[in-house]
């Protein structure tokens, strides 16, 4: 039984010291009665495992930032963030997981409370390049980060229930923290290097494109470290230097959308993920398709390449009402893999969702 998610953002109005201040609150509360114990790990019907297990997390973060232009247009971001979490693990007699992760072989903690923080130090460093033309500009934006920050507190030890899915692509080769939820913090140092392309046309078309590679710099990998899911393994992260990642967008002024991205092995070029995707939008409706090509990811459940296809699409109702839904399908074993629908309540700062 999933507890009821909630999120907090608040940015405040003013500069402070010259730049942008926000809060953000999340909790999160899972309560768990059976375990799943199949093989999980190489079963070619592999379904995500969970704990026998209740807990709960509370966490805050706040995130200071601030750009500057110098005169000959290098563009400065330094950035500060922090993060403190509370979690309360209650578990019972149970399966494969709650004692030993099979894949990581790291040992959950025991039943109690636990505390951990994360501070990060960051700065970006861009250098826009404007090309122009009679009809269309081109910008090429080389960008370089680096964040430094103490190594994740129990890295892999503390259940991992809204971090599971981790996609190392060129949408998260930027992102200060590429895991896709709280339960899981980025430690280490780490350096993001790419390059960022935009065109726009006169006919009202654009195109958009990034390429780039991440590096982890110092201290634990935490994509190297295992958890309960064994979240980071097979991800393009989980050694000192990443594999690349790019994609390329084109966009249209009648609402239709196309594009492809993929990821390389860093060392011999091989693909090791490849998306095509579509989407089309108005006021009242929007709809998306998508293939995706993965690379086998053994050590994250998977044995076998997978082939995938995905649609999906959201319908106005009201003003601020709205009915999604999406499934996907994996063309392998010929079924339906996931689906889902959805009733979505949606304003200026308030959003429900079920």
């Amino acid at each position: 039984m999933v507890l009821p998610s909630t999120d907090y953002n608040y940015v405040v109005k003013e500069p402070v010291v010259g730049g942008q201040l926000s809060f953000d609150v999340n909790t999160r509360g899972i309560v768990r009665s059976v375990t799943d114990d199949r093989n999980v790990f190489g079963d070619s019907n592999f379904a995500t495992p969970g704990v026998d297990a209740d807990s709960w997390r509370l966490s805050a973060q706040s995130e200071w930032k601030r750009t500057i232009i110098t005169q000959g247009g290098l563009v400065i971001t330094p950035m500060l963030h922090a993060q403190a979490d509370t979690t309360v693990f209650d578990s019972r007699d149970s399966g494969l997981l709650s004692s030993t992760m099979a894949a990581s072989g790291n040992a959950l903690l025991a039943d109690g409370t636990y505390y951990r923080a994360m501070v990060t130090a960051g700065l970006e460093v861009r250098y826009p390049i404007l090309f122009s033309t009679s009809s269309a500009t081109h910008v090429l934006e080389p960008i370089a980060q680096i964040y430094a920050r103490p190594d994740e507190r129990y890295a892999g030890s503390l259940l991992n229930e809204d971090a599971q899915s981790l996609v190392f692509d060129a949408s998260s080769l930027f992102q200060r923290d590429k895991f896709s939820g709280f339960d899981r913090i980025e430690g280490g140092t780490r350096a993001n290097v790419g390059i960022r392309y935009s065109g726009r046309f006169g006919n009202g078309w654009g195109l958009n494109g990034v390429f780039g590679q991440s590096y982890h710099l110092a201290g634990k990998n935490s994509f190297a470290q295992g958890d309960t899911f064994n979240t980071g393994a097979d991800s393009g992260l989980e050694t000192d230097r990443s594999d690349f990642v790019g994609a390329l967008t084109l966009t249209s002024p009648v609402g239709f959308s196309a594009g492809l991205a993929a990821r390389f092995d860093d060392k011999n070029f091989t693909t090791r993920r490849a998306e095509v995707s579509s989407a089309y939008s108005t006021d009242l409706f929007s709809i998306a398709a998508n293939y995706a090509f993965i690379d086998a990811q053994p050590q994250y459940g998977f044995a076998r390449n997978r082939h995938e296809f995905s649609l999906g699409g959201t319908l106005r109702l009201f003003d601020s009402w709205y009915v999604s839904g999406s499934t996907t399908y994996d063309l392998v074993t010929d079924e339906i893999d996931k689906y889902s629908l959805g009733l979505a309540y949606v304003c200026d700062c308030f959003l429900v969702r079920a």
